[in-house]
């Protein structure tokens, strides 16, 4: 990623496009990206950190490929949450080179806490779920079976954001 890049400004033209074109996002952001069946079950996904050929940081987004489609989504979401905000915690070397998207487990790296999960979190949401857009979809479709599926996210997903679950 070029450090002139506005993440923000390439998140908010992404949100242009309902449901946001999340694996046309990261390829903006100078993320790449994996689907592996091989993850262990309580893995989500994973964001990495390597040294690229010129010496600079890239990124990599790993999901489980095991996980339905909307998961799926969450996870890269909720990873792209830690690239916008966490990335400098994640440091090279053995133990400290990736950020795990564990549903119960805390193996993060040496610097990542629960907070930083719940912001990861909450960046998801606000991402796939822009507060603003989805009240405007749903003045059209007030079904929130057909308003999840329109936005690729849980019909969960949709109830919290509409206000309808905790």
């Amino acid at each position: 990623m070029s450090n002139n890049l506005d993440v923000f400004a390439v998140i908010k033209e992404a949100q242009q496009k309902i449901p946001i074109d999340l694996e046309d996002l990261m390829y903006q952001l100078g993320i790449s990206f994996e689907i592996d069946k091989n993850l262990p079950v309580n893995i989500s996904g994973i964001l990495t950190k390597h040294q690229s050929h010129n010496g600079g940081n890239k990124y990599k987004i790993t999901v489980n490929g095991n996980d339905p489609l909307v998961r799926q989504r969450f996870t890269i979401a909720h990873e792209l949450g830690h690239y916008v905000f966490h990335r400098d915690f994640i440091k090279t070397g053995v133990d400290d080179n990736r950020a795990y998207r564990a549903s119960d487990t805390v193996k993060y790296t040496n610097y990542l806490k629960k907070h930083h999960e719940v912001e990861a979190n909450r960046f998801a949401s606000a991402l796939l779920l822009p507060p603003k857009i989805v009240e405007e979809y749903q003045k059209n479709i007030p079904d929130i079976k057909e308003l999840a599926q329109k936005f690729k996210v849980s019909e969960l997903a949709m109830r919290i954001r509409l206000g309808l679950e905790k």
